[in-house]
């Protein structure tokens, strides 16, 4: 594994790989496979993600942002993070809650950055608003 990374190959290249468990969940679901077998590709997969986490270039664009999640009651993050790894390759501010998130706590966090990031009069406005909010 290490050496595939440092012989140069790609995020694309390696995603390509990884697009195997697609077949492992086919395999799964035909019963060829057990779950034990399906958790052990999950974590390789995640482990190889992992890696080359350190290969790409963190330096961000301020313009270009998403935040990733799955909604509540999906469990499947390998694509999420593969994704996430992608954009941020190209430069992109990203943000990943991960899986089985309700959407409720995602319009939360992104609310909070959005304050956070903007400096002290959004942070104002947003808690005077808040404030309207909760007493009316």
């Amino acid at each position: 594994m290490g050496s595939y990374i440092e012989n140069g190959s790609s995020l694309v290249d390696t995603y390509r790989l990884i697009s195997t468990m697609y077949q492992i969940g086919q395999w799964w679901q035909e019963n060829k496979i057990s779950v034990a077998d399906e958790h052990l590709a999950t974590a390789t997969c995640d482990y190889i993600i992992a890696r080359l986490q350190f290969t790409v270039n963190k330096e961000k664009l301020p313009s270009k942002r998403a935040l990733l999640f799955c909604v509540e009651g999906e469990g499947h993050y390998i694509g999420l993070k593969m994704l996430a790894s992608l954009l941020e390759k190209y430069k992109w501010e990203v943000g990943n809650l991960g899986a089985n998130l309700p959407l409720s706590y995602a319009f939360l966090y992104h609310t909070l950055l959005t304050v956070l990031k903007s400096g002290g009069q959004k942070l104002s406005e947003y808690l005077f608003h808040r404030c309207i909010c909760y007493q009316a």
